[in-house]
């Protein structure tokens, strides 16, 4: 599966509920990882421990039920630099989906 295939997918199963929320705040695709998707990994929270663990495991998309902590300071700003940083590495790309909807 590609990365617009996951995103039209979400869309199919959630698209009435995604509807009621803004994009950003209660859910989230950062598209900054690969074309295709392989292998999944899922988790609560995404971390910089996550991060790494997947791309240990060569994980292309993590799915998360919170996206990074703005309340966290600067959470949010590491989890992307990370992530940047793996892939300026070129040791890891990965997808980030977060969907937090009650």
């Amino acid at each position: 599966m590609n990365k617009e295939q996951f995103n039209e997918l979400i869309g199919k199963l959630f698209g009435g509920l995604l509807n009621q929320f803004n994009s950003g705040e209660e859910f989230a695709f950062y598209h900054y990882g690969p074309d295709l998707i392989r292998r999944i990994g899922y988790a609560t929270n995404i971390t910089p421990e996550l991060i790494e663990q997947a791309a240990q495991k060569k994980v292309d998309l993590i799915v998360t039920h919170h996206d990074a902590w703005d309340f966290v300071f600067g959470m949010k700003e590491a989890i992307f630099s990370y992530i940047c940083h793996w892939i300026m590495l070129n040791l890891a790309h990965v997808l980030h989906y977060s969907m937090h909807l009650e």
